[in-house]
């Protein structure tokens, strides 16, 4: 077998045997069948076939890069199709498994983490695959919806019923759900520059989910966050506190200026109650009560600057249900708010009383806050699922009801809040 260069200096001889004169049909013809050979003979061993699978026995350069699949970049947030590696080595691709070892700048030579938001150590929490959003007749987003969680094979997915979760997300379609300026109001309502905040709870587990899931979600709804914006892909989220289920009501977090351990958190904001210890600034617990100022440690009932100080006990809020957390129709229970500072009963201090229902639709849920039975509220509640009265959820998207009670003491500040769930 000729290679192109043998050819090229046979060729070259038979030329200048012409030109003297020589007898060179013989030649031409064997040159000939030799490039016939070389272009049809070899050429599954010289060129890469693009019609068939094919392999390269050598290095190949792409000095302009490459392209997989039906290529489709992606936007933020977004999904796209196939894969490009560019000239200047930019990869754009779905996923990458390795069998060995990551090595990059970023994580093999600057060993610094930085982290933009909050860093929670929780019960419950996960990311998100998909979330489908529920829709009324006109196809106007509803808030309430399904949210399928992001698992490895094998993996269970960390939420429970009632669980209370936030998450932040970057929106890179529409900046204007991403907010301006960072706040901490130190009760739980977080907002981050260039993020957005989602605040929803586990309503449902849904039958089916073997790996723990998929679950339906209602937005939070209250006075104190009127933003609803629904979770989304790829988002992550944290399940830092449980309406009903004490084992999940305990968490972490590390903010910029301090680290904050919360128990008994069943509400979707904290109080002073909640917070068992802070480490850091701890100037915003005054925000809570607390007349706390500079970078310390608070424990309870122990404030330490080179000193002790001891500090009152703190009141919270006992709920109690004559039922069992569920109405069959033709039913009705009696919720009683009762205020305790350590085991001594101080419901008597309570100068005015305020409850509101959370059913997934803000528009039922106003009404009802705004009735005769939610604005003569007195600390006791009777809850009634009747054909003459309904106070519970009217639509089968939610299958509980929540309802939030704060207690007001002198000069209007905030005593105690606490939940139940019907």
């Amino acid at each position: 077998m000729y290679d192109i260069n043998q050819l090229k200096r046979r060729a070259e001889e038979i030329r200048l045997a012409t030109l003297v004169g020589e007898n060179t049909a013989e030649r031409v013809g064997s040159l000939l069948y030799d490039m016939l050979d070389y272009l049809l003979g070899g050429v599954d061993e010289r060129f890469l076939s693009r019609l068939n699978p094919d392999q390269a026995l050598g290095l190949i350069k792409l000095l302009a890069g490459a392209e997989f699949g039906q290529f489709q970049p992606s936007s933020i947030g977004g999904v796209g199709r196939g894969g490009r590696i560019g000239a200047d080595g930019a990869a754009e691709l779905r996923s990458l498994v390795l069998r060995e070892g990551l090595e990059a700048p970023e994580y093999r030579f600057n060993r610094i983490s930085i982290t933009v938001g909050n860093r929670w150590r929780a019960p419950g929490g996960g990311i998100i695959e998909e979330v489908i959003p529920d829709k009324d007749a006109q196809g106007n987003e509803l808030p309430t919806g399904i949210i399928e969680l992001h698992l490895e094979e094998g993996e269970i997915g960390k939420v429970a019923y009632d669980d209370i979760c936030h998450g932040i997300y970057h929106d890179g379609m529409d900046f204007s759900n991403n907010d301006d300026v960072d706040y901490d109001d130190s009760k739980g309502n977080f907002r981050f520059a260039g993020f957005f905040t989602s605040y929803f709870r586990i309503t449902e587990m849904l039958n089916g989910s073997l790996n723990n899931g998929r679950f339906r979600y209602a937005l939070r709804n209250d006075d104190e966050w009127k933003a609803e914006h629904h979770p989304c892909r790829f988002m992550h989220f944290v399940c830092y506190g449980n309406f009903s289920n004490k084992d999940r009501q305990t968490s972490r977090y590390s903010a910029l200026t301090y680290e904050r351990f919360l128990e008994g958190v069943n509400t979707w904001t904290f109080t002073a109650v909640n917070v068992a210890a802070q480490f850091g600034d701890l100037s915003n617990l005054k925000a809570l009560g607390l007349n706390m100022d500079g970078y310390s440690a608070y424990l309870k009932n122990i404030y330490m600057t080179g000193t002790i100080q001891e500090i009152d006990v703190l009141p919270r809020m006992d709920v109690k249900d004559s039922g069992d957390g569920f109405l069959a129709y033709g039913e009705s229970c009696t919720v009683t708010c009762t205020i305790l500072r350590g085991w001594k009963d101080i419901t008597d201090t309570v100068t005015r009383w305020k409850v509101e229902r959370d059913t997934g639709s803000p528009a039922d849920d106003a009404v009802w806050n705004n009735s005769a039975k939610a604005q003569n509220f007195d600390g006791t509640l009777v809850i009634s699922y009747t054909e003459d009265e309904n106070d519970l959820s009217k639509t089968n998207r939610v299958l509980s009801t929540l309802f939030m009670f704060t207690a007001y003491g002198e000069y209007d500040e905030e005593l105690a809040k606490g939940t139940t769930t019907i």
